[in-house]
């Protein structure tokens, strides 16, 4: 019974983080560096989300779309590195008891427990990828490279699943409060808006440098998939 009442509890509270529609940070912030990562890591959340979306629509065709596939996964690459720095500044700050960010308080106990796990999985997801794209079909590919980045895609996509549904909803408003910020008639909060939107921009635009320099690289492996279809 006690379980049970523990399961139910711990149930509830991710409803409850689930339904939580602001960013704590950004409400409870006392201070303007607390309130700047709080809002930047929400725009680059969002857009991970939708580029993420977009790369899990071809993995189920990887072979018709690996084009695709490697474009958006290069995109991906810069907008991560940002939001794992992002990320672990807070943490850092946190930790060594900065009080501005002592006083924001940390993420609930169990998604803080997943952090360093998410991270982790999406650096050997994101490093695998890479060694595919540049190795190419060979023997090290099927041996080490492709079974490390299943692998590791698994265990990412496992931990996303509670992260993203606790935190889409108050990303998402956070997120739209911050564009809205940009036509701000307040010049501090306009200018520090179209900072933290300025570098998301500079983030998705060396993404997309990235994946048009990696595209080639794709070729290689639409030859093998054509080759294989052909000889079935």
């Amino acid at each position: 019974m006690q379980l049970m009442g523990r399961e139910r509890g711990l149930s509830q509270k991710f409803i409850d983080e689930a339904l939580t529609e602001q960013l704590e940070n950004d409400v409870k912030g006392t201070s303007f560096r607390v309130k700047y990562v709080a809002r930047l890591t929400s725009l680059l959340g969002i857009l991970l989300f939708l580029l993420l979306a977009v790369e899990g629509i071809s993995v189920p065709i990887i072979s018709k779309l690996l084009t695709l596939h490697v474009l958006v996964g290069m995109i991906l690459v810069p907008v991560m590195a940002l939001k794992i720095g992002v990320t672990t500044y807070r943490f850092s700050q946190y930790y060594m008891k900065k009080q501005d960010f002592v006083s924001a308080g940390p993420p609930w106990m169990p998604l803080r427990i997943i952090a360093p796990l998410i991270i982790l999985s999406t650096i050997v997801m994101m490093f695998s990828g890479i060694e595919l794209a540049l190795t190419g079909p060979t023997g090290l590919s099927f041996s080490l490279w492709k079974p490390l980045h299943e692998a590791s895609f698994v265990l990412w996509f496992i931990l996303m699943v509670p992260h993203v549904f606790a935190y889409l909803l108050r990303a998402t408003n956070t997120s739209y409060r911050e564009l809205i910020r940009l036509r701000s008639k307040d010049s501090k909060a306009s200018t520090s808006s179209w900072n933290r939107s300025t570098l998301v921009l500079i983030a998705l635009g060396i993404g997309v440098g990235l994946g048009l320099r990696f595209i080639p690289y794709a070729n290689t492996w639409i030859a093998f998939f054509t080759q294989k279809t052909f000889h079935g």
